[in-house]
């Protein structure tokens, strides 16, 4: 029986998906893996890369050559790959991202056999560029929320709070989490798995590093995403109703999580849109008000504004960041009397 299927999607990934592959193969289990690695018709020679490692290691390599795109008919491949997945655990790796941990999937299983409740188990990773190492991913910034010291025990309103997550880095258990199809519009990516997966029981983090997250990619989404404004716009939005999804999900459990990232998702996407209007509205019509009834200690909601609206990774906010839109914000941020009401309430300080 499969132990573990690992889930690869490709696309204009030639440069890359050798490195992924071999990842893969160079894993070390006392227990039997598959890799599903789908090809959404690359017009490069990444399927033939694939065909290569097909018939060298037939057993394992389990491949999927679209003859036409699929994402972009509106069809997920990453789903597409899940559903053709016989493991009890599903492991996922984007085509352009590896693993540098040799028992990287031994580790994962190890806990979540022994721990049944668990449902989502993730790793740190570094970011590449280029042949470096620059960064590691957890936490994203400084300003990031991070977890208490020594936590590794979460549950699906944290995943939310930390925003992302290494993607290469996920498993979860197949018997317990099926998602859910989600209405047009609504992000359906690494976001919706890590949280939806995490509420079905809870999430483990192993912060070693086992695998990398490739940040040159000019084909990857995300690359996309940050290069298109119109885009961007348009992501952001579904993300926002990725959490009123999730909201009911969640039988509304951590509401006041998806209300706190709603707010900032409002923000980033009024940013970018230079729609100061409504990012006035937001505190005009007391919508700030969200986040004095979030129960979220507000150094974290400060920290979260300044890392999503002045983090220098995110060029599109960064470039679109106009000298009153900056003022609006730092008085959003900066609100004495709206801090003042906050820890008033949450710890009983008078002043800031």
């Amino acid at each position: 029986m499969v132990m573990v299927s690992i889930c690869c999607v490709a696309y204009n990934q030639e440069n890359y998906i050798r490195q992924a592959l071999d990842s893969f193969l160079a894993q070390k289990t006392n227990f039997p893996f598959e890799i599903i690695v789908s090809d959404d018709a690359s017009p490069d020679h990444t399927a033939d890369i694939i065909r290569e490692y097909e018939l060298k290691y037939p057993e394992i390599i389990k491949p999927v050559y679209y003859s036409q795109n699929i994402y972009s008919q509106g069809i997920n491949p990453d789903k597409a790959n899940y559903a053709k997945a016989s493991g009890k655990y599903i492991a996922v790796c984007e085509g352009d991202d590896y693993w540098i941990d040799e028992y990287k999937l031994q580790k994962q299983v190890d806990y979540m056999e022994s721990h049944p409740d668990c449902t989502f188990c993730f790793t740190n990773a570094y970011f590449l560029a280029g042949e470096t190492y620059w960064k590691k991913f957890i936490p994203l910034d400084p300003k990031s929320y991070k977890l208490p010291d020594g936590k590794t025990d979460i549950d699906a309103g944290e995943i939310a709070l930390m925003s992302a997550t290494p993607t290469a880095s996920y498993m979860w258990r197949t018997d317990k989490v099926v998602f859910p199809p989600l209405p047009k519009d609504t992000f359906d990516h690494d976001l919706y798995l890590s949280i939806y997966a995490a509420s079905k029981g809870y999430a483990h983090f192993i912060d070693e590093f086992t695998c990398v997250y490739r940040t040159d990619n000019p084909n990857s989404l995300q690359h996309t995403w940050q290069s298109d404004i119109n885009k961007f716009i348009k992501v952001q939005k579904s993300i926002r109703n990725l959490y009123v999804e999730l909201q009911k999900m969640t039988g509304h459990k951590y509401d006041k999580i998806f209300d706190f990232m709603i707010f900032i998702n409002k923000v980033d996407t009024f940013m970018a849109e230079k729609n100061y209007k409504e990012l006035r509205n937001l505190v005009k019509t007391g919508e700030i008000k969200i986040l004095d009834e979030s129960g979220l200690w507000f150094e974290e909601a400060k920290d979260k504004y300044r890392t999503y609206c002045y983090h220098p990774e995110i060029s599109i906010l960064k470039q679109n960041m106009e000298i009153h839109g900056a003022r609006l914000l730092h008085k959003l941020i900066d609100n004495k009397p709206f801090l003042n009401r906050f820890y008033k309430k949450i710890r009983g300080r008078e002043e800031v």
